[in-house]
């Protein structure tokens, strides 16, 4: 009976390894390939900025003893102006406002100014900080700072969006 045991547990052991899965492709596979074809992407760069130099002590912020409240610093940008036609999301929208937004850091002892220069711009700067009283985004030069001209780089990746086809084979 032993040796009966020891034979069924050899035979079961072979026998196990036979039924082990394993990666294979499929060998009915029906023949087809889909080729998409290639798309080229364009980054667009625009900017308000007549130099990409930024000058220590230029810019402003709202502040106490150096350390910043709430801060909008802020551009607008005339899409059609920098040659951007077609629709980003909604078709009516021709300007892009971008905000870097720093909040108060005057709890945590931070410090922060945006760059700038007075290098010359094509569209205005602006500002907002209701804790210095200024709650709507305001142009730079209107608060007394004509020449903090905000260094600002908007990129953007340029991907025509149509329909797709493809064949199988």
């Amino acid at each position: 009976m032993k040796r009966a045991s020891i034979i069924v547990l050899f035979i079961t052991l072979i026998a196990i390894p036979g039924l082990a899965a394993e990666f294979t492709t499929n060998p009915n596979a029906t023949p087809w390939r889909v080729d998409f074809p290639e798309v080229e992407r364009a980054l667009t760069t625009i900017t308000h900025s007549a130099t990409q130099s930024i000058v220590s002590g230029n810019s402003v912020s709202c502040n106490a003893s150096g350390l910043h409240a709430d801060n909008s610093y802020l551009r607008r940008f005339d899409l059609l102006a920098f040659g951007i036609t077609g629709s980003i999301v909604d078709p009516a929208v021709d300007h892009l406002v971008v905000e870097v937004f720093t909040p108060d850091g005057q709890a945590t002892g931070e410090s922060f100014y945006i760059g700038s220069n007075a290098d010359g711009q094509t569209g205005p700067s602006y500002i907002a900080a209701a804790s210095c009283g200024i709650t709507e985004p305001t142009d730079t030069a209107a608060i007394g700072f004509p020449d903090m001209h905000i260094v600002m780089n908007v990129t953007g990746d340029v991907l025509p969006v149509e329909l797709m086809a493809f064949t199988i084979e």
